[in-house]
């Protein structure tokens, strides 16, 4: 498989897998002990008794991050040079709002995919950086018969 095709499926993988820890999020509640459900209804109805006086920086950071994530996902996909620093900024933030928001509660599945996302991330990072498809990001010389 091309470099660029195995990329760009890294990229695919990335987006489904963060739905699919979301979606998980979602679904799995119910299959968690009575105080971890509990305490993650209370989370969900009152943020502000949980997450504390960080609520309104988690929930900056949180649409930043959203942000970048959309923009270099589609900058990543067509090659776009400053898209390589936006995901890394997009991993920073997410990092942030990670500490932000507190205790975590999840599911095995949950964490499972948040695991596959980790590893994914880093698959990305490490080829837009380190591999030969950096030179598709690289700036192009601005003499190149000399």
């Amino acid at each position: 498989m091309p470099l660029l095709t195995y990329f760009r499926t890294l990229l695919a993988l990335h987006v489904v897998l963060i739905a699919g820890e979301i979606t998980s999020g979602q679904l799995t509640i119910s299959g968690l002990p009575d105080p971890l459900r509990n305490y993650l209804e209370q989370h969900y109805k009152t943020p502000e008794k949980t997450v504390g006086a960080n609520l309104e920086a988690l929930a900056w950071v949180t649409l930043f991050g959203l942000s970048l994530l959309l923009v270099s996902m589609i900058g990543l996909w067509v090659l776009w040079r400053p898209a390589r620093m936006l995901f890394t900024a997009y991993l920073l933030c997410l990092a942030v709002a990670i500490v932000l928001s507190g205790p975590l509660v999840e599911s095995p599945l949950t964490s499972v995919l948040a695991f596959m996302n980790t590893i994914i991330s880093g698959l990305i990072l490490g080829m837009i950086y380190f591999s030969p498809l950096r030179e598709h990001f690289d700036a192009p010389e601005l003499n190149p018969g000399r």
